[in-house]
């Protein structure tokens, strides 16, 4: 299976590293994370059009076994 794993940053935040992009106008976020919280959230969409989305602190290494 492909997997894509991507970072999207807030409006006004440049993290500066590859595969890390700017939510330049809040589309994102205001699509996806209007409950946003401080310091992290994640979404994984599937192909089946099913995601899951977490508020609030996570671990990244975590992400990927949630696919599985």
């Amino acid at each position: 299976k492909i997997i894509n794993h991507f970072f999207i940053t807030e409006q006004n935040y440049n993290y500066g590293k590859k595969n890390v992009f700017e939510d330049k106008n809040n589309t994102i976020k205001n699509l996806l994370f209007e409950n946003a919280e401080w310091c992290g959230n994640y979404i994984i969409i599937k192909p089946d059009g099913s995601f899951i989305r977490k508020y609030g602190e996570y671990i990244q290494d975590d992400i990927p076994n949630l696919i599985k």
